[in-house]
């Protein structure tokens, strides 16, 4: 509960860029790799960080999966 008291969702989120989205040879279904864990998975993951930008006052939020490459 500390983290939460202290950084909200955001101490729950990996760092950009540390999952990237790949396509294997001969397959139609990404699949999106971790870097600092090795763990791959074919579901988006949802602990991905969120790029907070703001326009015209007002929070936009977006996803942070690298396309590899």
């Amino acid at each position: 509960m500390a983290l939460w008291d202290e950084s909200g969702a955001e101490a729950f989120e990996d760092a950009p860029g540390t999952w990237t989205r790949h396509l294997a040879e001969g397959h139609e279904t990404p699949y999106y790799h971790n870097a600092a864990t090795g763990e791959s998975r074919f579901m988006q993951p949802p602990s991905c960080a969120w790029i907070k930008v703001s326009a015209d006052g007002h929070p936009i939020y977006v996803n942070q999966v690298r396309e590899r490459g």
